[in-house]
C-alpha cells in the first residue's frame, strides 16, 4: 500500500492550493499606509500619509476613515489595550486615544524630528524612536511628558520592540542595534555584524529575536540580542517589517510586494504570492493566525489562516472519518502543534478551553477541503494570561465533536 501521496511542507499563504492566500482589502485611500495594529481579531487600525487613520471592526473587510487632528504623515501605531493607543509620525507627532480610537489628541513630544516607531509596555511606560541624533523619547506617565534618553548614537532609529518592561531593542541605520535591560533608561550598542540599515525588530520569545533590513538582510539572536547571526532570506528586496508568531513561525515583508515566511525559526524562508508589487511597510498578526499587511497605494492585504499547514496525506487514515490527533509536543511551552484530518470539505472549528470551560481562543473557524492539516497554538500570544495546567482543544465539524487534553508547563 502506498503510504504517502505527496508532501507539502509549507502552504500557508500559497495560492497554488486554495487553502491559504492573501486577499486585497478595500481601504478607500490611495496614499501610503505605514503601520497596522489589531486590538483583537475584529478591531484594527492602520495609519499613513497626510493624517490617514483607518479603523475596522470586522477583521479587516471594511475600513472606515477616522478624524485626525493633524495633517502629518503617521508612521506607527500601537495599542496598550482596547481603549488606549498611540500614533507617532513626522514633525515629532504623538497622538493618544483613550476611547478606542474614536478621537485622538496631540501630545507634546518636545521634538520636531520624525518619530518612526512607538512601543508601550503598559498604560504608563512607553518609548518612541526616530530621526537625527539617535532620538529616543521615554514616558512613565502615559505620554503626559516625554523625556529624551541618551542613545549613544547620532543615526536614525527605525523600530523599537520590548519583550517585557525591562528588556527592549531598537534598530536603525548602518546595522545599528541598541539594547536596554532597564526599561530604556540606558541603551548599550550591540555588534550586528552588518552595515545595511535595519528597519524592524521582533521578539519571538525572551531569547530569540529577529531583525530585518536592506538587501534582504535577516539577522537572528538567540541570547536576547547580545550576539547576531545572518540568515538566508532568499531575496534582495528591502525588508521593512517582521512579525514573529512564535520561535518558529514568522513573516517578513518589503519592496515589490515581498512576503516571505519561516516555519523553522529562520533556517529557511519561503516566498509567498502577495498579488501586488507595491512596497509593503507594516505587518501585524492576531492571536488566531490572522495576518494583515499594509503598504503603498492604500494597499491592505489579509490572510485568515496563517500557521495552517497542509501536511503528509496518509492513505491509511480512514477516508470517511474525522480525526483529531494528540498535540506535539505535550507538555509544551509556549507553543505546540495540533494535527487533524477531515474526510470532506466542511467548516472546521478548533477551540482552546481551560479546565473551567472558559474559552481561551479559536484557532480555526474556516471551510477547508478534505485532507490532513497541522495548526499551531502559541500560549504566549493569547489575549489571556495562561498559567501552567491542563487545557482542552476541541474540533467541531457540523455535529461531530472531538476533544483532547494538553498540558502547558512553564
Amino acid at each position: 500500500m502506498k503510504s504517502f501521496i505527496y508532501i507539502l511542507l509549507i502552504v500557508c499563504f500559497n495560492i497554488q492550493n486554495n487553502y491559504s492566500q492573501w486577499i486585497l482589502q478595500t481601504s478607500g485611500v490611495t496614499g501610503y499606509l505605514w503601520s497596522v495594529f489589531f486590538v483583537d481579531t475584529s478591531e484594527g487600525f492602520c495609519v499613513g500619509e497626510n493624517g490617514t487613520i483607518l479603523k475596522t471592526t470586522d477583521g479587516g473587510t471594511i475600513w472606515n476613515s477616522m478624524y485626525c487632528p493633524i495633517n502629518e504623515n503617521l508612521l506607527d501605531i500601537f495599542f496598550v489595550d482596547s481603549s488606549i493607543g498611540y500614533i507617532v509620525g513626522n514633525s515629532g507627532t504623538i497622538l493618544e486615544t483613550t476611547n478606542g480610537g474614536e478621537s485622538w489628541n496631540a501630545q507634546t513630544s518636545g521634538t520636531t524630528n520624525a518619530l518612526f516607531s512607538v512601543y508601550f509596555n503598559d498604560e504608563n511606560n512607553g518609548t518612541t524612536v526616530g530621526s537625527y541624533g539617535g532620538l529616543i523619547l521615554r514616558t512613565t506617565d502615559g505620554g503626559n511628558s516625554w523625556i529624551p534618553q541618551i542613545s549613544g548614537t547620532l543615526i536614525y532609529l527605525y523600530d523599537i520592540s520590548f519583550y517585557n518592561i525591562n528588556n527592549g531593542i531598537t534598530v536603525g541605520e548602518g546595522g545599528t542595534i541598541l539594547m536596554t535591560t532597564n526599561s530604556g533608561i540606558n541603551w548599550v550598542q550591540q555588534t550586528s555584524g552588518i552595515t545595511e540599515h535595519l528597519h524592524a525588530v521582533s521578539f519571538a520569545n525572551s531569547d530569540v529575536v529577529f531583525a530585518v533590513g536592506e538587501n534582504g538582510i535577516i539577522i537572528k539572536s538567540t541570547d536576547s540580542g547580545i550576539s547576531w547571526t545572518p540568515q538566508v532570506s532568499g531575496t534582495n528586496e528591502v525588508l521593512f517589517d517582521i512579525a514573529m508568531f512564535d520561535v518558529n513561525i514568522g513573516l517578513a515583508i518589503g519592496t515589490n510586494g515581498t512576503i516571505i515566511k519561516t516555519t523553522d525559526s529562520g533556517q529557511s524562508w519561503q516566498s509567498q504570492t502577495s498579488g501586488t508589487n507595491v512596497e509593503l511597510f507594516g505587518v501585524h498578526l492576531s492571536s488566531n493566525f490572522k495576518f494583515t499587511v499594509v503598504g503603498g497605494n492604500g494597499t491592505i492585504l489579509h490572510t485568515s489562516n496563517g500557521g495552517l499547514t497542509l501536511i503528509e496525506e496518509n492513505t491509511d487514515i480512514p477516508i470517511n472519518q474525522y480525526l483529531l490527533l494528540q498535540n506535539y509536543p505535550n507538555p509544551f511551552n509556549p507553543s505546540t502543534r495540533i494535527s487533524f484530518y477531515t474526510p470532506k470539505t466542511t467548516n472546521i472549528i478548533i477551540t482552546i478551553y481551560d479546565v473551567l470551560g472558559n474559552e481561551i481562543t479559536t484557532l480555526l473557524d474556516k471551510e477547508i477541503k478534505a485532507g490532513s492539516y497541522e495548526i499551531n497554538f502559541n500560549s504566549a500570544t493569547s489575549n489571556k494570561r495562561l498559567t501552567s495546567g491542563i487545557y482542552y482543544y476541541i474540533l467541531q465539524a457540523g455535529n461531530y465533536i472531538q476533544t483532547k487534553k494538553m498540558v502547558l508547563l512553564k
